[in-house]
């Protein structure tokens, strides 16, 4: 019963840590194209 239990926590946080790490990943790329846009506004 324990070990299964810790298994499926391990499961659980791997999935969550994949899930935490694309959102990062999603975040970033959001944030990357919000600079350019300003600096292109500062730009011109």
């Amino acid at each position: 019963m324990r070990e299964s239990y810790a298994g499926k926590k391990e499961a659980d946080i791997a999935v969550r840590r994949a899930f935490m790490l694309r959102y990062q990943g999603v975040c970033l790329t959001e944030l990357l194209a919000e600079i350019r846009e300003k600096n292109h506004e500062n730009i011109t």
